[in-house]
């Protein structure tokens, strides 16, 4: 939206050519327009998929996220895990074995472990809060895309 605004402004500045005022205009609604955008931005982290976009994506030593490498561990124990509704039906039914591989690999994990922090870290420093009331719709998207490092939070937030 921002970008067919500032091609209207620099099609009209065009027309303008040999007006000062029309290069001062365009100057100033560019500015005005990148601010804006820029504005919008930081609503962003606070939204809870940007919350999650971040700190699920950390990896462990072997490269992989909590919700890859649960699907890995699963499919190579013969356990479904093609979709949320199996992975989340074996973490309710075996919630003692899903602590236990949260702690020793990734909580145990140094580089997965400074990934976390430091990602924990950006979202303080741009003022994210984990608020979710009356976002419903991000929040049940978010646990669909990462039910494992969802379900895993409280722990690693310990």
């Amino acid at each position: 939206m921002y970008l067919t605004h500032l091609i209207l402004v620099i099609k009209y500045n065009k027309q303008l050519k040999n007006n000062i005022n029309g290069y001062v205009l365009t100057a100033f609604l560019a500015s005005f327009l990148f601010l804006i955008g820029c504005g919008q931005k930081r609503k962003d982290w606070n939204n809870p998929v940007k919350i999650y976009d971040t700190l699920c994506s950390c990896k462990n030593k072997d490269g992989r996220t909590i919700d890859i490498a649960l699907q890995k561990m699963l499919r190579d124990n013969n356990i479904p895990a093609g979709n949320t509704d199996q992975i989340n039906t074996w973490m309710n039914a075996h919630p003692d074995q899903f602590i236990q591989f949260i702690q020793t690999d990734f909580m145990a994990d140094s580089v997965y472990m400074q990934e976390f922090y430091a990602a924990r870290d950006t979202l303080v420093a741009h003022g994210s809060t984990m608020a979710t009331k009356g976002v419903f719709e991000e929040l049940f998207s978010v646990k669909v895309k990462y039910p494992g490092c969802v379900a895993a939070m409280h722990l690693l937030y310990q």
